[in-house]
């Protein structure tokens, strides 16, 4: 089982906040988050959600239909 908070990665590229969450025990990327500063509820920070839920159920080797 993860913790509820884990350790993040931030980086800022132009409009857009990229984070990525780690395994508190072996370091290894479980989890991406995408963001577009300052426009929350947007059709797009929808979409980077989305697609980071998509990277990371992959990369905890989850099953994605």
């Amino acid at each position: 089982h993860l913790p509820p908070r884990r350790e993040h990665e931030t980086y800022e590229l132009g409009k857009f906040t990229v984070r990525f969450g780690r395994h508190p025990g072996t370091g290894q990327i479980i989890e991406v988050f995408i963001d577009q500063r300052g426009k929350a509820g947007t059709e797009i920070n929808q979409f980077l959600h989305d697609l980071g839920v998509l990277i990371s159920k992959k990369l905890q080797g989850k099953v994605v239909g």
